[in-house]
């Protein structure tokens, strides 16, 4: 450190003895500003140098972030994609099934005008579906039980669409009122829970079902009234299944551009006959 202060006070002699003191001294001082400048740029780059850094890090992380982002977004709008095609197709076979039961209702019975049909075919749609009970299954147990007579009164009190015994299901369903078994969505609701409860209880085995919804009991229950049920399910499936044959045929027509089908000769005889009738197995004529 002292050789460097002694060469420094070497050359300012050196400097003072070559030219005028006034000179020496601005000399020295342009000298002073001009180490200052350099090493005040030098700091001035590191800075630089840092905040460029700092910003391409900054950016970096944005971009990351958007990234992110953008495709947590693309996966959700996927989502509600799959979601909304999901509810549109699930929409789509509720109408139709609404549909089915109540040109059902309305080919089956006379009696019963068209709005009548139309709410109780959303009713059955609806508690069958909420309740996880086959409409086909709900409907027949209709048919059979008040042939879609909301008014109708059984001979031990069973009453409504359903034909539920307040007696036997009052508590257990929560039923304020017999007379509200004949109200459409109140019977509905209330004779599906009791299929509900007899599916179960039978482990899913259909004829045991309905021989309980008969009786109580899947041990009892009239052999007769299950053929019954039975054969109204067997025509509910037949005329469900001339809807089907159509839904089929206007979606060929529709992939060949418009144009008509040209059915094969076993469609044909499904499509042709005016009568829709139709032969189940078992030999059980629907007309």
């Amino acid at each position: 450190m002292n050789h460097i202060k002694q060469y420094i006070k070497t050359f300012v002699n050196k400097l003072c003895s070559c030219v005028d003191p006034a000179t020496a001294i601005l000399g020295v001082i342009l000298i002073g500003a001009i180490v200052t400048f350099g090493v005040e740029k030098s700091n001035m780059k590191s800075d630089i140098t840092e905040l460029k850094s700092a910003y391409t890090s900054k950016v970096a992380y944005i971009n990351s972030e958007h990234t992110k982002k953008v495709n947590a977004l693309e996966a959700k709008i996927v989502k509600l994609q799959k979601l909304n095609k999901a509810l549109v197709a699930q929409l789509d076979t509720k109408a139709e099934q609404v549909a089915d039961v109540e040109t059902y209702i309305l080919k089956t019975t006379k009696t019963i005008g068209a709005d009548v049909a139309k709410l109780i075919a959303e009713n059955v749609v609806k508690f069958g579906n909420e309740y996880n009970v086959p409409v086909p299954i709900v409907v027949s147990i209709m048919q059979r039980e008040s042939h879609f007579n909301l008014q109708s009164v059984g001979s031990v009190g069973e009453r409504g669409l359903m034909q539920v015994r307040f007696s036997v299901w009052q508590k257990k369903l929560d039923i304020k009122s017999k007379y509200d078994l004949h109200n459409i969505a109140v019977g509905i609701e209330k004779g599906v829970q009791v299929l509900d409860i007899s599916l179960k209880d039978s482990k899913y085995d259909l004829h045991k079902t309905i021989r309980q919804y008969n009786s109580g009991s899947t041990s009892h229950g009239s052999e007769t009234y299950v053929a019954n049920v039975m054969e109204c399910m067997g025509k509910y499936e037949a005329h469900t299944s001339l809807r089907q044959i159509i839904k089929d045929k206007q979606k060929r027509e529709a992939q060949n551009g418009g144009k008509n089908d040209k059915l094969s000769s076993s469609d044909g005889d499904k499509t042709a006959r005016t009568d829709t009738s139709f032969v189940q197995p078992g030999g059980i004529e629907i007309d």
